[in-house]
């Protein structure tokens, strides 16, 4: 059983689909250092939707800034909101920041940083 635990981690890292992935976000987010939005998106998107939380990020910093898309706010809290609930740190900083300016919904960080529903509620409540 252990043999079998073993192989199958060695399996896991071994495959090529972990290389492929790290390749291209390497070259999405050197796409994107370059200001070739079109190429950042070719490869970063993918990969924020199979859930990579850094690709994520990129995807709203794209749409906040309209990058290579059309600045949609709302579809950057969205991709913000999924690569912080992976606690990505920098997401979560730049969701802060676009609630701070009123560019985001008070509801979502609610979700996101308090942690129980009793205290939820209260803080919805004083909100309103």
């Amino acid at each position: 059983m252990k043999n079998a635990k073993v192989s199958l981690v060695v399996l896991l890292l071994l495959n090529p689909c972990f290389a492929w992935a790290d390749d291209n976000f390497d070259k999405g987010v050197s796409a994107f250092e370059k200001a070739n939005y079109t190429d950042a998106l070719r490869y970063l998107n993918p990969l924020a939707e199979l859930g990579k939380a850094r690709a994520q990020l990129f995807m709203g910093i794209m749409f906040a800034h309209g990058y290579g898309v059309k600045r949609d706010l709302k579809k950057a809290v969205g991709w913000y909101v999924k690569a912080a609930e992976q606690s990505d740190t920098k997401a979560q900083n730049n969701l802060a920041a676009m609630y701070a300016r009123g560019l985001g919904a008070k509801k979502i960080m609610l979700n996101l940083f308090i942690g129980t529903a009793k205290l939820r509620k209260w803080v919805i409540a004083r909100l309103k």
